[in-house]
């Protein structure tokens, strides 16, 4: 009989019903993504939802002062002051611009004697500061903060950078290997604007949903719509496998000359516009710039050559 697993709410609305009821308790989990994603929220928000529901937390931050954090925390529906006045929020600055790393005894002394029961590190470029990203050392600090957090019954979100915005070109980091989620948070370009886009790439041990879910960041936080997958526009550089043969099926005619071929898919990429979701709309609508400066151009060289009315 598989035993039963005890989750807890992670705070994100949305986010528990991709989880299929919530994060593992104990479980360690990476949030990471380019700049403006929302990690840093995602994280406080996490120790806001445990606060409400008297887990205390505790907020460990590497780059900005608490004044920062507690400033931007205002900022949003969290009720922050209430919070932490009811000793319910912790919030400690771990400095990088001493080169001296804090020892791992504080945060654990902190948790010992507030009874915490989760903890947001935001971010691993904490242990970036003091070793190479990627090398022995890096791995064996990150890792060892990881189990000391296990051991002492806390669930730990942290944060990390990632350069690359683009989920189909994604590049796995050491770190996000060592921690039992990752969940990776990007904005995916839709037309001449961006959206806000989610995927849970592992919960180890935990059954979740994988699609690419959207998200959106307001006075309340952030919000993850669980009923609206995420439909990628279409590329000229194929990603999805129905997409391949289209796609090349559309380069093909802009080589051919055959005026009826063009108008052909012309239609068919309306049609697919109007069925599949894989298709953006705004996307087609230059292809069919393309589809008519080609027939333009065809019919110039059917005026030139008469001759090849006869294959219509």
């Amino acid at each position: 009989m598989k035993k039963d697993i005890k989750l807890v709410s992670t705070g994100i609305p949305g986010l528990d019903e991709i989880l299929k009821g919530g994060i593992k308790k104990s479980a360690s989990v990476l949030i990471t993504g380019a700049p403006g994603t929302g990690k840093s929220i995602f994280a406080l928000q996490f120790i806001i939802e445990g606060a409400k529901h008297n887990e205390p937390g505790l907020f460990i931050a590497s780059e900005e002062t608490i004044d920062v954090v507690k400033e931007h925390a205002r900022s949003f529906d969290f009720k922050l002051d209430e919070l932490e006045k009811k000793g319910l929020i912790t919030f400690i600055q771990q400095q990088i611009t001493t080169k001296k790393l804090v020892s791992i005894s504080t945060p654990l002394d902190i948790i010992k004697k507030k009874n915490i029961k989760r903890v947001a590190l935001d971010s691993l470029t904490l242990f970036e500061y003091f070793h190479v990203a990627g090398e022995i050392d890096y791995r064996k600090e990150v890792l060892e903060f990881i189990l000391r957090m296990k051991e002492a019954g806390i669930t730990l979100f942290a944060t990390s950078e990632k350069s690359l915005a683009d989920i189909d070109d994604f590049t796995y980091d050491p770190e996000d290997f060592l921690f039992e989620g990752l969940i990776i948070l990007t904005k995916i370009r839709k037309s001449s604007s961006f959206e806000r886009c989610l995927h849970v790439a592992k919960i180890r041990g935990q059954d979740h949903f994988i699609n690419i879910y959207p998200f959106s960041i307001t006075n309340k936080g952030i919000e993850v719509y669980p009923k609206e997958i995420f439909a990628p526009r279409i590329s000229m550089r194929p990603r999805f496998g129905f997409e391949r043969p289209v796609c090349h099926f559309l380069n093909f005619t802009f080589f051919g000359s055959n005026i009826k071929v063009c108008l052909c898919v012309l239609f068919l990429s309306k049609y697919f516009a109007a069925i599949h979701p894989y298709f953006d709309t705004n996307i087609t609508v230059s292809h069919m710039s393309l589809f008519t400066r080609k027939i333009n151009i065809s019919a110039k060289c059917l005026q030139r050559n008469p001759a090849a009315l006869q294959f219509f």
